[in-house]
């Protein structure tokens, strides 16, 4: 019988392996957006190994849950996650990534077959679309759920908030945002460019369920994600407190993981980390 215990630690190797792979193939592609990726691979491990009913081998099932990487730019840790829960070789993804002509862009497209429901780039959409799965399931008598992950500074956007009212207003308890809140967006400081805190009670006040965490934490994850189902009526919030570089020594926390492109020296820095720790 596996515990929960040993699915947190299933889950935490996982992740490690994942940053370790997200990192390679940045340095390999001289590709942006690494801190983006890093800082929210915990949460879609855990969607993707814990929560999310989903089969690679069956992606015709019309009650498998819904998920849309809302924070495109993160797309890299999309990709890997996929690739290790079997949707497509990890060669296949190293081949394909920011290549010319490859099938992998810098954010995902729409390709139902390799496990991606929908395009996302442009900040602000995924929560609208995400509701308008889950309206379109609650009509249906369908119990597949709408997750959708977004990121903090992605919160500015007002068709967030649209979303938002709409979600509430139709009581989709089948639908669940998660924020990867990581303090940092593209020019700077979230709370600097337009201050989005305390995001928990702006949420609830709308009518939201919500939850706050450790983002980076396997355990707090699993269990937040075991709770969305509990408040009938709700949709389901969880604020996921995370850093932005998440694994990568000298980049965490930092503004510049969100473009930097990794030299020789930082990179094998940043992967003997990632070795010291499993």
């Amino acid at each position: 019988m596996i515990t929960k215990e040993n699915k947190i630690t299933e889950l935490e190797t996982i992740a490690n392996e994942l940053r370790k792979m997200i990192v390679t193939i940045s340095y390999k592609t001289k590709g942006h957006h690494i801190g983006s990726a890093l800082s929210c691979i915990d949460i879609l491990v855990t969607l993707y190994f814990y929560k999310l009913k989903i089969d690679p081998n069956n992606l015709t099932n019309k009650i498998k849950d819904w998920f849309m990487l809302s924070k495109g730019h993160a797309a890299l840790a999309l990709y890997a996650t996929l690739a290790k829960r079997g949707f497509f070789e990890e060669s296949f993804l190293e081949q394909q990534y920011l290549k010319n002509g490859g099938v992998f862009g810098g954010h995902p497209d729409t390709m139902p077959d390799f496990g991606i429901e929908i395009s996302s780039g442009s900040l602000g959409h995924g929560l609208s679309i995400g509701a308008g799965v889950a309206l379109t399931a609650k009509k249906d008598e369908n119990k597949k759920r709408a997750f959708v992950l977004l990121g903090d500074g992605e919160c500015n956007e007002g068709m967030i908030w649209e979303a938002v009212m709409f979600a509430s207003h139709h009581q989709l308890d089948n639908l669940i945002a998660i924020v990867d809140f990581n303090n940092l967006q593209g020019l700077g400081y979230v709370k600097d460019i337009m201050n989005i805190s305390p995001l928990v009670n702006k949420f609830s006040s709308f009518g939201w369920d919500t939850q706050e965490i450790n983002g980076n934490n396997i355990k707090e994850i699993m269990d937040s994600l075991d709770k969305t189902t509990l408040q009938k009526g709700k949709p389901s919030l969880i604020v996921a407190n995370t850093v932005k570089g998440k694994g990568a020594i000298g980049l965490e926390g930092k503004l510049e993981s969100h473009y930097e492109i990794l030299s020789e020296d930082k990179y094998h820095k940043i992967l003997r980390f990632l070795d010291s720790i499993g």
